[in-house]
Formats: structure tokens, C-alpha cells, sequence
């Protein structure tokens, strides 16, 4: 899928930066980020639900 978002220049600099310095072109590198932020929120989602049923069941 292809999506076409309006940055800022000021982020657009801050992000080519870091995919300069990862090595990486910048809509690699801007996937991996989206990649990380996603797993990262639905595992954390996850564990909180374990948490809660673990301290709440009887």
C-alpha cells in the first residue's frame, strides 16, 4: 500500500537523518518505525490484559 502524508520540513530532516544514519533510504526506514510502533503498541496492549486477569482472577 502506497500512502502519501504531508510532513513538515523540519521532520522531514529529522527523519532523513535517521535513515541516513541507519543506513537506509528514507521510506525503508520510515516503514520500520511504523513497523515497530504497531507491534510494539499491540504487545503492550496484550500484556496488560494478562496482567489484569492474572491480579483479578479468583
Amino acid at each position: 500500500m502506497s500512502i502519501t502524508i504531508q510532513l513538515s520540513p523540519e521532520l522531514q530532516h529529522r527523519l532523513q537523518q535517521r535513515a541516513d544514519k541507519a543506513g537506509l533510504k528514507i521510506d525503508r526506514f520510515i516503514n520500520q518505525l511504523l513497523e515497530e510502533k504497531t507491534t510494539t503498541k499491540a504487545k503492550e496492549k496484550q500484556d496488560v490484559k494478562k496482567r489484569k486477569h492474572f491480579c483479578c482472577a479468583k
